[in-house]
C-alpha cells in the first residue's frame, strides 16, 4: 500500500469481523489514509462492525444480501437481468 493512499478492501463475507479488521489495522500500519471495509454479504454478527471500524476503517458497506445499516448497495437487478437471460 502506498502511503497516504485511499484502500478499498473486498472480501465476500463478513461474518465476525476478525479477519477483515485484521486487514485494515495492517493495511492503517503501512499508511493508508482512508480505508472502505466492503463486502457481499454483510452478516455482521455480534460486534464485528465495531471490531472493524476500531481497526481503523472508516465506512464499511455491503450488498443488501442481508439488509442491515451497511447495506449500500442493491443486487436485486443483477439478480433479474441473469434471470432474465436464462429465459
Amino acid at each position: 500500500v502506498e502511503r497516504g493512499r485511499d484502500v478499498l478492501v473486498v472480501d465476500d463475507i463478513i461474518s465476525t469481523g476478525g479477519t477483515m479488521a485484521e486487514l485494515v489495522k495492517a493495511i492503517k500500519e503501512m499508511g493508508a489514509r482512508r480505508i472502505i471495509a466492503a463486502c457481499v454479504h454483510g452478516l455482521m454478527v455480534g460486534d464485528a462492525a465495531k471490531r472493524i471500524l476500531d481497526a481503523g476503517a472508516d465506512e464499511i458497506i455491503s450488498s443488501d444480501t442481508i439488509p442491515s445499516g451497511y447495506s449500500k448497495y442493491s443486487v436485486a437487478k443483477l439478480f433479474s437481468d441473469e434471470l432474465a437471460e436464462k429465459k
